[in-house]
């Protein structure tokens, strides 16, 4: 039989996620910290791949992004200036984004 609990914790500012696993029949139990930091760090880049991916430009659909405390970074390549800010207005009201850093470079095709 196996036992799961989870516990947030506050401290200074930091918040945190622990799990601890307890597995009767080999009588051990294991921990493991998860920062709630690198959560929402997952949560915000999976939003913004999913407001990019379902733009009707298709552009847009091919562009990379990271969330870092708070900054959500946009990489990649589209033909105009117009696309690059489409890109980073998308994203721009996300919660949790404080910032953005747009490094999507602009390529004209012709």
């Amino acid at each position: 039989m196996s036992i799961t609990a989870k516990k947030v914790s506050f401290d200074r500012g930091a918040i945190s996620l622990q799990e601890w696993r307890s597995d009767k029949r080999a009588n051990t139990i294991q921990q493991d910290n998860t920062s709630l930091t690198d959560w929402k760090a997952r949560q915000g880049r999976e939003e913004a791949r999913r407001r990019l991916l379902e733009n009707d430009y298709k552009e847009l659909r091919a562009l990379s992004c990271e969330f870092c405390d708070g900054i959500l970074t946009l990489r990649g390549e589209v033909g105009s200036y117009y696309h690059k800010q489409l890109a980073q207005e998308c994203i721009r009201f996300l919660p949790g984004v404080v910032a953005v850093v747009n490094l999507i470079e602009v390529h004209h095709n012709g």
